[in-house]
């Protein structure tokens, strides 16, 4: 559970690095968008079609559930 100071920040923030692991150890790390609702961290694509098709998807849906997730501490998303 997060506490509500981390919860405003966590819903503040978009860009994260998702690291999942394939069938032979070899860890995928790659920046993503996300959304926090408060509960769930929600990580995608611009289509679903794309989706399925990411190493992050493919790592986990083949069973490999050892996945992290780091959020990056942005102030602004304006250059």
């Amino acid at each position: 559970m997060f506490s509500e100071p981390e919860v405003r920040y966590l819903t503040s923030q978009r860009l994260a690095r998702i690291a999942t692991v394939n069938a032979k150890g070899q860890p995928d790390v790659v920046p993503v968008g996300f959304i926090f609702d408060g509960k769930c961290f929600w990580v995608g694509s611009h289509s679903q079609e794309t989706f399925l098709k990411t190493w992050k998807y493919l790592n986990v849906n083949n069973g490999n559930n050892l996945v992290a997730l780091s959020i990056d501490d942005m102030e602004s998303i304006e250059p």
